[in-house]
């Protein structure tokens, strides 16, 4: 497992509708990197005291400056500004990672692995609300390999590097002068 080092922490907010696939890729994504991976809805499942506990645990990861990755309960707008506040605030880069599969697909998952019943589904389908045009995201698709949404993501991460100026000079073919 390697460490997901950047220059700076990123916290990964995985949104999606039910049955995208956001738990697998992330859960994945998580291992591969060793990323905390909080899914709130388990957490918030667990907890006497909800969104309060989940907001103090985050607090206390954030201080370890590593990047983390966040499946919120719902794919509200609300919901998350309250994590990317909070997260922004200790120095975190947000990144929505917004898993694209069709509904029917979706759907079909959903009530496959008995996490929701149809009238569930629905009802948290209606509930997502897609990342807006200022918000830094990023799209995969929730039916791609888990390989190609990692090697998308990573790309995304990373930052371009950046030739110093006298490198860049001796990658430049000087003109071979003419012996007079």
């Amino acid at each position: 497992m390697k460490s997901l080092s950047l220059t700076q922490p990123h916290a990964l907010i995985v949104i999606g509708i039910p049955g995208s696939g956001k738990t697998y890729f992330a859960s994945k994504f998580s291992d591969t990197f060793n990323a905390p991976f909080f899914d709130v809805t388990a957490l918030v499942g667990k907890s006497k005291n909800g969104t309060k506990t989940i907001n103090e645990i985050l607090c206390q990861i954030a201080k370890t400056k590593q990047s983390i990755l966040i499946e919120p309960t719902s794919a509200s707008k609300n919901e998350r500004l309250t994590y990317i506040k909070l997260l922004k605030s200790a120095g975190y880069a947000p990144l929505y990672i917004w898993v694209q599969t069709d509904i029917d697909t979706a759907k079909q998952r959903t009530l496959r692995s008995r996490t929701m019943t149809e009238t569930e589904f629905e009802t948290s389908y209606k509930k997502f609300t897609p990342p807006a045009q200022n918000e830094q995201q990023m799209v995969i698709s929730g039916k791609h390999t888990y390989a190609t949404q990692a090697k998308a993501t990573l790309k995304r991460l990373s930052t371009p590097r950046v030739i110093a100026s006298h490198q860049r000079r001796d990658l430049v073919r000087k003109p071979i002068s003419k012996i007079q």
